[in-house]
């Protein structure tokens, strides 16, 4: 089955505190280089102050040695990471709402929610006080995410500790493919086990006991499995995919189709289609007229003419599709995400494009759906973003960045014709697979190859490379105008090249235009010469944005 996405944070904030000192301390790290400054202990790091006045935060096991000079203690030190903020530095009180939101953000289980916290505080133009310690709070979440901590037993696991751990698992998940390999079953069971008592958020391990239990009809277990793998990766479809086969091995064929219709809405393949095309076949007649499955029903037919599925087959004969690995790729570390309060969230990025000079920004529906917090980064820099339209026709939603008075932002204009022409060259501008390939933007080239299948939603096809995070981003023509909103990508299997699907310039005109916003037309006539993949780039890179949400699933 395909890969899904893959979402993470961005960026990290500098920690500014004012402290004396009389002479320095200094930290020798374990690459070898030292630091001199002022230097006070904080939980699991150490806080420095170097002598051209920058602030640094290092983990303690980054440090060789570390060497106190004779200075005195400061009168105010910064406060240690996770600890209860009352006050900054000068003794100003932190408001009731700082400390609150404090407890919130200290209450996540995971640092995206604890990031989404801060950020939408700080978006709220705090006190001066209140400012500084939102900043700081942030900036400390922030390091934690690129870290990959991880909470386990409500204490926050990083740094050396967790690649100890990872270290571990990942030996043990090895040995248990040997012990599969040799038939072993039992004794490579009792090693997923161990793994998983380990480390209970690792998403490989959970998710291979769930199906090995499917597999073996306990399903029971698989359902608790999977339910775990969810409460910790709301957006991972083969999740939802084997939970609806657990279901429907549990004669529940309701929940087992809501379940698949989950997983499609997440992401489809040829395989979770076959799943809910079977399902559909085999619903009972009270349950086929259920009005609360219609909307998974319709689904499977959509996905049956878009894959191509004979509806017709014997499907008694045909089995359900088990997922043994999770769509995403997993690096090692935890995937950001999780609940907070007993609901379930989600962290995920897309792209969108400027058309107005104030910050009203074009993307996907998808993107910014069911969005608690957006961050919208332009030109590198983070702002704030709240949501104004989100289309219930076509999967398109407008964006607003507020911006300083006086502060103007390029945007990109729309092409003159409804529909490009097949065979006209194209480009893609777009932020994907950040958390692999970067948080730079990405352009790839390609033609207009055709119209994609009706029911899809949108009727622009091209084969320049789409992947996750693309969706919301500007397709464009030679003249760098655009012609589409990216939204989805068509489904790749083995052997077969995927194509990227996008809603036309038209269709976008027509969804401004009943949201009372003219689309922006190219200023003049197109140049006599077409603009180079380089130029096409640089006219469109400083009006594409990447959007950063967090939200409930």
């Amino acid at each position: 089955m395909t890969a899904s996405l893959r979402r993470c944070a961005l960026g990290l904030v500098c920690l500014l505190f004012a402290c004396a000192s009389a002479s320095a301390d200094s930290l020798v790290l374990k690459d070898g280089t030292t630091l001199e400054g002022r230097v006070i202990e904080q939980g699991d790091q150490y806080w420095i102050k170097l002598a051209d006045g920058t602030t640094r935060l290092i983990p303690k096991a980054n440090v060789k040695t570390h060497t106190r000079g004779d200075a005195p203690p400061p009168a105010a030190q910064p406060p240690a990471a996770g600890a209860p903020a009352a006050t900054r530095p000068g003794g100003a009180a932190r408001s009731d709402l700082f400390l609150s939101t404090k407890r919130r953000a200290d209450a996540s289980e995971s640092t995206g929610i604890a990031i989404g916290v801060w950020r939408k505080f700080v978006a709220t133009n705090p006190p001066q006080a209140d400012l500084e310690g939102a900043t700081a709070e942030l900036a400390n979440w922030q390091r934690m995410a690129a870290e990959g901590a991880v909470k386990m037993q409500s204490k926050w696991v990083t740094g050396d500790d967790l690649k100890a751990l990872q270290a571990k698992v990942k030996t043990l998940l090895t040995e248990a493919d040997d012990l599969f390999r040799r038939n072993s079953t039992i004794q490579a069971l009792r090693k997923l086990e161990e793994a998983q008592k380990a480390f209970p958020n690792y998403l490989p391990v959970t998710f291979m006991l769930g199906a090995i239990a499917l597999r073996t009809n306990k399903v029971d277990d698989s359902i608790r499995y999977f339910e775990q793998v969810i409460r910790l990766y709301p957006d991972e479809p083969l999740a939802y995919n084997n939970l609806g086969v657990a279901y429907w091995d549990k004669g529940d064929q309701v929940q087992a189709m809501l379940m698949f219709q989950k997983s499609a809405e997440i992401h489809d393949d040829s395989g979770i289609a076959h799943n809910m095309v079977k399902a559909g076949a085999g619903l009972a007649a009270a349950q086929a007229r259920n009005a609360k499955l219609k909307g998974a029903i319709d689904a499977a037919h959509l996905l049956a003419a878009k894959y191509s599925i004979d509806t017709r087959k014997d499907w008694e004969r045909e089995p359900f599709l088990i997922a043994f690995a999770p769509s995403r790729a997993y690096n090692g570390g935890p995937r950001r995400g999780g609940g907070e309060d007993g609901l379930e969230r989600f962290m995920a990025s897309g792209t969108g494009f400027i058309i107005s000079d104030d910050g009203l920004i074009v993307t996907n529906r998808h993107v910014v759906d069911k969005a608690q917090t957006v961050t919208v980064l332009v030109g590198g820099v983070e702002r704030p973003g709240k949501v104004i339209v989100v289309d219930k026709e076509q999967d398109l939603a407008l964006v607003k960045v507020e911006m300083p008075a006086g502060k103007t932002l390029p945007f990109l204009s729309f092409a003159v014709p409804d529909a490009p022409n097949e065979g006209a060259l194209c480009f893609v501008m777009g932020y994907p697979l950040i958390d692999q390939v970067g948080a730079s933007i990405k352009i790839t080239q390609g033609i207009v190859s055709g119209r994609p299948p009706a029911g899809t939603g949108a009727d622009v096809l091209t084969d320049a490379k789409v992947n996750p995070g693309n969706s919301g981003g500007p397709m464009l023509d030679k003249h760098g105008n655009v012609i589409g909103v990216v939204t989805l990508k068509s489904h790749g299997g083995d052997g077969q090249d995927s194509y990227g699907i996008a809603i036309s310039a038209g269709n976008v005109r027509r969804f401004l235009a009943k949201n009372n916003v003219k689309a922006p037309a190219p200023a003049g006539p197109n140049p006599l010469n077409p603009l180079n993949a380089e130029e096409v780039a640089a006219k469109s890179k400083p009006a594409t944005v990447c959007i950063l949400v967090t939200g409930k699933q």
